[in-house]
């Protein structure tokens, strides 16, 4: 049992801009410090583009995902790198008072925040904040790291018999694939598909042959095979060796 999987975390877009610049990652570490005036916390990996640009510009806008989320809207701004795509390609966003995108299928709300304070914690910044502005979508349940875990992802491990997986993102079809099948997280065509169930043989072929020693990623569920190097980046979501959990203990 990992004790930090029982404590309660939620799951947000956090979005910046740079210019003309805008991009987003999901984190799970939105806080309220005070209510009067109203500060929160956020705590951002470095290695992520979205943490360059909020230090650069000193404001963000955090967006509250609710249970009616897809897992599409997590892997598309968890999943893959600002530095590489735009994210908010394809996607229906609001503009907020302080210039950043937010999506809005599946957001039930989002905070306009200005840094007032840096903290180093190592692998991450925690960005103390003030909020400027808030705007609610509806009134509907924020979706907890826990529910994540519990539903959406049994959800894409569970995939019907006939399914197909993205080489390049690992966003999963189900069902039969169209030949003019346009991948909505990563825009690749039919072509960077792999029936999921060959995909998955392959999983386990290359965990017999590393025993049983495995870590996964906290932040996107990529499993790593094998001992695990301290300057290992997670190929999904760019997070460090901080967020692997070893699994089979």
């Amino acid at each position: 049992m990992n004790l930090l999987f029982k404590i309660t975390y939620g799951l947000y877009v956090l979005s910046a801009r740079d210019g003309d610049k805008y991009n987003a990652c999901i984190i799970n570490t939105l806080a309220q410090q005070t209510s009067n005036p109203e500060k929160l916390s956020i705590t951002v990996n470095k290695l992520t583009y979205t943490h360059s640009m909020v230090q650069k510009t000193g404001f963000c806008s955090c967006a509250v995902i609710g249970n009616d989320a897809t897992i599409d809207l997590i892997q598309g701004f968890g999943m893959r790198s600002g530095r590489e795509v735009n994210k908010f390609d394809g996607i229906d966003a609001a503009s907020t008072n302080n210039g950043c995108l937010v999506p809005i299928k599946g957001i039930i709300g989002y905070f306009d925040l200005k840094v007032i304070e840096e903290i180093d914690m190592g692998s991450h910044t925690m960005f103390v904040c003030e909020a400027t502005d808030k705007v609610v979508f509806k009134d509907e349940v924020a979706m907890t790291y826990a529910y994540y875990r519990a539903n959406l992802l049994k959800k894409k491990d569970q995939a019907k018999k006939e399914a197909y997986i993205c080489t390049i993102c690992g966003y999963i079809h189900e069902g039969p694939i169209p030949d003019d099948f346009i991948c909505p997280i990563c825009k690749k065509d039919k072509s960077f598909f792999a029936p999921y169930a060959e995909e998955k043989k392959e999983d386990t072929s290359i965990k017999e042959d590393v025993s049983k020693e495995s870590y996964y990623c906290t932040v996107c569920a990529y499993v790593h095979y094998g001992p695990i190097p301290d300057d290992i980046i997670c190929p999904i979501c760019k997070h460090g060796r901080d967020v692997f959990v070893q699994q089979n203990k």
